[in-house]
């Protein structure tokens, strides 16, 4: 299940998925769909997800020092 992994590969999201993996990696994983079927080549990779980011932040008490910083 998508919204319980912490690493996705780009090739398996989509902007159906922009609240798991962000804007970006939704946007390269649309490109990574769409366009190879083109010829257009396009380097494959992985995603950390956003609850892999906030269980990182959380856990190193990173949540609360970063607002601190900013």
């Amino acid at each position: 299940m998508k919204s319980t992994s912490l690493i996705l590969n780009l090739n398996e999201v989509g902007m159906q998925d922009l609240e798991i993996v962000g804007g970006k990696n939704a946007s390269l994983g649309e490109m990574i769909q769409n366009l190879s079927a083109l010829g257009i080549a396009i380097p494959g990779g992985f995603i950390v997800t956003v609850k892999a980011y906030r269980e990182f932040t959380s856990y190193n008490k990173l949540d609360q020092i970063i607002p601190e910083l900013i």
